[in-house]
């Protein structure tokens, strides 16, 4: 494994996140010594992962490419260290240093960093199900869903682009898609947008769309006029003994709005069925029971049900001063996931995180919220990494009653807003 005694900066990950910080780094620190381990074969984080049938994307771009394109731009490659998996972290008081622990995946078990899926472990009795389970984030492409009895959970982004591709291309004998919870569902418009009109779409849908996240009366004016437009394209296009199930009852903007692959048509298929279940139990070696009894046939259970996206680390152990550990500290009683500008933690010096807790908008672009979050990083190394041929190393730490300010402030200005004003911590995955 090729990794220097020392390094001035360790950047976990490869992906949108890993390579904004990874070229702000090398900009602001041209002699830093730095790397970025990454679990993969490849670049580009999710984009890379998620291979499913039928994917698309939520922005009409070819990300991928374009993260691919600024690797070699920016002369990220000698950076990057593929399959070379993070497992943890220990804080070094007495050298004011993180020890870290990398493990070649060729020999290790494929842990995933952030966004850990989500598992079967809500069907009951799983473990009388003969058939074969799958997640969505890990596709088996040399599966043959020809002639198979398909079950789905799930009803996010990823249900709603590879149900399309399943009914239409795969030859399916029948697909059931079970789901606890609906989503505003947009037309997906694919257009190109001129330069020049670009900072003027983005001040409007980021600025300006902010407004409809707010309980104000404006923001409700906002929120209504989108919320009949959105139930008006569903109503027409999905077929009518479905609404119920899949026009939501709460706000516009209370949870991340999904994009339109052709999902709603494909519900008018014979062989497609839509069913609300809030628990799933397995009855037979291929029978599947929803909560009401109704038992449906599966040779394949495919797992569309979200990441544990309020498990950030998981399952990486990180151990800061006087043995705190990550993310372990935040299970505690009375904690909860925090950090002071989503980004620092108390007892845990010279560690920054990105796509940290409350940085991730629901409705608009994750990349603006990670590149506010490498600014404010870069402004914080400026302080560690100013004068690199010192001869002694510097620690920069988060005093406890600073995060615990930040976040009582945080979650009172969220009151305001539309995330607090409805119950959707049910809703966090299918």
């Amino acid at each position: 494994m090729d990794l220097p005694e020392k390094l001035d900066v360790a950047i976990i990950g490869a992906g949108l996140s890993g390579i904004c910080a990874l070229i702000r780094v090398r900009q602001a620190f041209a002699d830093a010594n730095v790397i970025v381990p990454e679990k993969a074969a490849e670049v580009g984080g999710t984009w890379a992962k998620s291979t499913y049938p039928g994917l698309s994307y939520d922005i009409p771009s070819q990300i991928l490419r374009y993260i691919r394109r600024v690797v070699f731009d920016y002369g990220c490659e000698d950076h990057s260290r593929t399959k070379q998996e993070f497992t943890g972290a220990k804080w070094l008081e007495e050298d004011l240093l993180w020890r870290i622990l990398v493990r070649d995946t060729a020999s290790g078990k494929d842990y995933a960093f952030a966004n850990r899926p989500n598992e079967a472990d809500a069907i009951q009795e799983l473990k009388n199900f003969k058939g074969h389970i799958l997640h969505s984030a890990r596709w088996e492409h040399s599966l043959d869903l020809q002639d198979m009895d398909v079950l789905v959970i799930g009803n996010g982004c990823s249900a709603n682009q590879f149900i399309p591709h399943l009914a239409r291309k795969a030859s399916i004998k029948h697909l059931t898609q079970v789901v606890r919870s609906a989503h505003w569902i947009a037309p997906k418009e694919n257009q190109r947008v001129p330069g020049w009109q670009q900072r003027i779409w983005l001040a409007a849908s980021l600025d300006l769309g902010f407004i409809a996240f707010q309980t104000s009366l404006i923001g409700k004016l906002v929120r209504g006029a989108v919320q009949r437009s959105l139930r008006t394209y569903m109503q027409r296009t999905a077929p009518a003994r479905y609404h119920d199930i899949l026009i939501p009852d709460f706000d516009f903007e209370a949870k991340r709005p999904v994009l339109g692959h052709g999902y709603l048509t494909v519900l008018h298929d014979p062989k497609v069925e839509l069913v609300k279940s809030q628990a799933l139990k397995v009855v037979g070696p291929n029978s599947i029971a929803s909560d009401d009894g109704r038992i449906f046939q599966a040779d394949v259970i495919v797992l569309a049900n979200g990441f544990k996206t309020q498990e950030l680390l998981t399952p990486m152990e990180i151990v800061g001063r006087d043995d705190a550990e990550l993310p372990r500290s935040w299970k505690e009683e009375h904690c909860f996931t925090s950090a002071y500008m989503g980004v620092s933690i108390h007892g845990f010096p010279n560690l920054f995180l990105l796509t940290g807790p409350n940085t991730p908008p629901s409705g608009h672009s994750t990349l603006v919220g990670i590149e506010c979050s490498v600014e404010y990083i870069i402004r914080l190394l400026k302080k560690l990494l100013g004068e690199l041929s010192a001869p002694n190393n510097a620690s920069l730490g988060l005093r406890a009653d600073a995060q615990k300010a930040f976040n009582d402030r945080l979650q009172t200005r969220m009151n305001g807003l539309v995330y607090s004003a409805h119950a959707i911590t049910d809703r966090l995955d299918w």
